[in-house]
């Protein structure tokens, strides 16, 4: 489907309207976060963010969905949880599914723990 640059929220065909929606989406990685604010208007289609996102400043009023499971002691000891964390299949992080599904997104940024971290 082409449309035109000029193309609106809506649009009416003959007697059919067509309605486009704007993507409500939800970042779990700052570093997406930090891209879709990077993209002209791409900030205010954030509903949803993670525990780690602190830029751009502005999203700091969106609903938090994610936290961490370790806790910071010393950094041979945090090794030490991921390690056993990821060798038991567990995640790092903790997720607010009922947030989530009330944010009801039409696309959620994320990515799979690379073999490296």
């Amino acid at each position: 489907c082409h449309l035109p640059p000029n193309a609106s929220s809506s649009m009416i065909r003959g007697s059919r309207r067509l309605l486009f929606s704007s993507p409500r989406v939800c970042s779990l990685l700052p570093s997406a976060t930090e891209t879709l604010c990077y993209i002209a208007g791409g900030e205010s289609l954030l509903v949803g963010r993670s525990h780690e996102d602190n830029y751009p400043l502005s999203v700091g009023d969106r609903p938090i969905l994610t936290g961490q499971k370790t806790t910071f002691t010393t950094a041979l000891d945090v090794d030490k949880q991921v390690s056993e964390s990821l060798s038991s299949g567990n995640s790092l992080y903790t997720l607010d599914e009922s947030m989530l599904s009330s944010l009801n997104p039409t696309v959620v940024l994320t990515q799979d723990v690379c073999s490296v971290c």
